[in-house]
């Protein structure tokens, strides 16, 4: 969802290079990076493999969300006890957004596991545009990031829940091979990157 955003300036600046972007999760961009198959990857979680490097450059919001006819839409805040009772449509293991949306609800008392206090039931899904869907559909709930739902809320298709807990925040970072030479094209790319980060980052300072 953004990554369109910086490759757009990017391949405008330098048509004669040749791009290819593999999709993936977290864990997988890791291996990758780690078995020489990507040059830079850009991730939404934490990896925690000292032959990488992980460099931050924009923070990230999550949001619990809804369809705006569910019935815990019209609440000011909703409670642990209210979502206990939902569905949560969750991306997979080895997803960076799965990893801060387990910690999220925790922070709020509803922890991923079978317990009084968990979530009635969960639905699992690779796809982040497909749990969209479901939850436009009044499937259930989810927590997305903030970039990837901003047309859905511009048309209010999802709306956001408020639980009293806070911001749910985590780092969108740019991964690298530990002592990794940089071609001066790999460079240029990352500098947008980081340029792209500062910007949107003045941009919500401001």
């Amino acid at each position: 969802y953004l990554l369109p955003r910086i490759l757009a300036d990017f391949v405008r600046e330098y048509p004669e290079v040749e791009v290819q972007v593999r999709i993936a999760n977290t864990e997988e961009i890791g291996q990758m990076m780690l078995n020489h198959r990507l040059d830079i990857g850009l991730v939404e979680g934490r990896l925690e493999e000292r032959r990488l490097l992980v460099t931050p450059f924009l923070e990230d919001e999550m949001l619990l969300l809804a369809a705006p006819d569910h019935p815990l839409a019209g609440n000011e805040v909703v409670s642990a006890e209210d979502l206990a009772q939902e569905t949560f449509v969750m991306r997979e293991a080895g997803s960076g957004t799965r990893v801060v949306a387990e910690a999220a609800l925790a922070r709020i008392g509803l922890p991923l596991m079978q317990t009084q206090a968990s979530p009635r039931k969960q639905l699992v899904i690779s796809s982040t545009h497909a749990i969209k869907e479901l939850v436009e559909r009044g499937v259930g709930l989810t927590l997305l990031s903030k970039w990837c739902v901003q047309k859905e809320r511009q048309y209010g298709t999802l709306v956001p829940l408020q639980t009293g807990a806070g911001q749910f925040t985590r780092p969108l970072a740019i991964v690298e091979r530990e002592q990794q030479f940089l071609t001066r094209t790999v460079q240029a790319f990352r500098e947008r990157v980081v340029a792209f980060g500062e910007r949107e980052e003045e941009g919500i300072r401001s």
